[in-house]
């Protein structure tokens, strides 16, 4: 059994997606039936079964979005719960919670499958933090990309995880109400507030030596006009600085990373 997808020959390296599998490949009561049969069980009615978009193969998997919980199913026998791979992240203390109060602390598993050597991968664990004012909203998300390490099932912390990188600003978006006023709105009409929008994309290099590349519009108010950025960046895999986060000298919607 491997958890991971078969290599394609001189392909370059790209994350590859996890998308719903197809209803046919899914009997109803394929999702509970696994999940009370799991050494680490999963619950039926938050658990959705993917397939990785480009493996020929179609390989399961399940994440549960109560956990997070992600689990590898073995290509050719789906059913046979003894040979899957559950990664339970319940306890997993995401490295953005030594900024973010009590009721932020949350995480989600992303649905796709990052390139590491030797035909490993790695998925992102995302904290979100939202706050919300009159007229506007904001959220920026954090990720930790983590190897799908079998001997590292259930990690607690990043500090103990298999965690290539941590405190990489992931995706955000900000609304900031502008006008005030009758006149205001008269005056401006649609462009009453300023906008910002911003999203990470990765070259994936040798030696999981990744290349960050942040991406971000802002639409200032009282204008239709928007100006966009695209700033590269690195930072050292946890291996190289061990529990290390970085001052990335990056806006992620206006706040300073």
């Amino acid at each position: 059994f491997s958890l991971y997808l078969s290599p394609l020959v001189a392909a370059p390296l790209k994350a590859t997606l996890l998308i719903p599998a197809p209803k046919e490949r899914i009997a109803s009561s394929f999702i509970p039936s696994i999940c009370k049969r799991l050494e680490t069980p999963c619950n039926s009615t938050s658990t959705r079964a993917l397939i990785a978009k480009r493996d020929h193969q179609e390989q399961i998997y399940l994440i549960d979005t109560k956990g997070p919980l992600l689990i590898a199913l073995d290509s050719s026998s789906p059913e046979n719960t003894a040979l899957a791979q559950p990664f339970d992240f319940s306890q997993y203390r995401h490295s953005a919670y030594s900024n973010i109060d009590e009721e932020h602390k949350s995480i989600e598993i992303y649905p796709a499958l990052y390139p590491l050597e030797n035909n490993n991968y790695a998925i992102a664990i995302v904290n979100t933090t939202h706050e919300m004012y009159s007229g506007g909203g904001s959220f920026i998300s954090t990720a930790d990309f983590i190897h799908l390490n079998p001997a590292k099932k259930n990690p607690q912390s990043y500090q103990d995880a298999d965690v290539i990188y941590a405190g990489v600003p992931f995706s955000c978006g900000k609304l900031i109400r502008a006008c005030f006023s009758e006149k205001d709105y008269k005056l401006h009409g649609k462009n009453c507030h300023e906008e910002y929008d911003g999203h990470l994309t990765i070259n994936y290099g040798h030696h999981d030596q990744w290349t960050f590349f942040w991406h971000q519009s802002h639409l200032p108010a009282y204008t239709k006009k928007s100006t966009s950025i695209i700033k590269r960046f690195t930072i050292p895999t946890q291996q190289e600085k061990p529990n290390h986060l970085n001052t990335l000298g990056l806006s992620v919607c206006g706040e300073s990373r």
